[in-house]
């Protein structure tokens, strides 16, 4: 794998007549240092059974790694977050707009035993009577990406950020993001709420229905 790696580095690394390729203490630099890259050149390094892209921006390290020592292979960084999004160009290091990502399945971390403070949702049909669905289009040229139009559906994150903080976060860029997961829980309550009403009425029905007869 690593001579697979190292390969594809190459021609990647000889297609532009600035790039540089160093090996320094164990570690393959890449990168011109300035236009195709950013200030500083990338390392690429093995580390028992991970492979990590570095960068260094200031004082601060940024990596991506991938972890084969696991029966599931992982894929982490620095942070928390990992972001697809497509550049503008490839020496831009712009983004122009975030990716579609098309999987079979998504499975969330949910296990019980690493939480703590569990509390039951209440109040979940107000909540829903406050959050307001809309129609959109992404302002500048974003791709339709295979559609026949640019129109999708959801929630504006400034509205939905004071009825489910919960499910909006902010990036280093400024830029809101919605959790369109964790709005199932306040659907799923509303709909118990919903259901519960439902029950005690048709209950009161019968009992009417009874004392009239």
């Amino acid at each position: 794998m690593k001579r697979l790696f190292l390969l594809m580095l190459s021609l990647f690394t000889f297609s532009f007549a600035t790039a540089q390729l160093n090996y320094v203490d164990g570690k393959l630099q890449y990168g011109n240092g300035a236009t195709l890259i950013g200030e500083t050149a990338y390392n690429t390094v093995w580390g028992g059974n991970n492979h990590y892209w570095i960068n260094t921006y200031g004082s601060e390290e940024v990596w991506l790694k991938i972890d084969t020592g696991n029966q599931n292979v992982r894929i982490g960084g620095n942070d928390y977050q990992i972001v697809f999004r497509g550049p503008s160009s490839l020496l831009n290091q712009t983004s122009s707009s975030y990716n579609d990502i098309h999987i079979g399945t998504a499975y969330c971390y949910s296990d019980a035993r690493a939480k703590t403070n569990i509390v039951d949702i209440t109040n979940a049909t107000e909540r829903v009577k406050q959050i307001r669905p809309v129609s959109y289009e992404f302002k500048g040229a974003e791709k339709k990406n295979g559609r026949t139009t640019n129109k999708d559906i959801g929630f504006l994150a400034q509205e939905l950020q004071d009825v489910v903080p919960e499910a909006v976060t902010t990036n280093a860029e400024g830029e809101m993001l919605v959790n369109y997961m964790a709005i199932i829980p306040i659907l799923t309550g509303s709909i118990q709420e919903l259901n519960a009403r439902i029950e005690e009425l048709e209950a009161e029905l019968n009992s009417l229905k009874k004392n009239n007869k």
